[in-house]
């Protein structure tokens, strides 16, 4: 779990834009995956959003956005 008040903190803590449980990372069957926890700016795979609850796949070279101002490149 990342966020403002998680994994990250250090990191975040200044993006107010990002929840304090933003988003959660996860391997499931050999796959890495991403969900929104509810998130107030909500969470992005490759500019489409992802539903608070939904899990989407992540792949090397996607690119997440946590709010407009935190963007992550993939690397798998």
């Amino acid at each position: 779990i990342v966020g403002r008040q998680v994994v990250g903190s250090e990191y975040l803590k200044d993006f107010k834009t990002v929840s304090r449980k933003h988003a959660k990372f996860f391997k499931e069957k050999g796959k890495w995956f991403i969900e929104d926890l509810g998130s107030t700016n909500g969470t992005f795979v490759n500019n489409v959003i992802v539903s608070p609850g939904q899990k989407k796949e992540i792949k090397h070279d996607d690119i997440i956005k946590l709010s407009s101002q935190v963007i992550l490149k993939v690397k798998l």
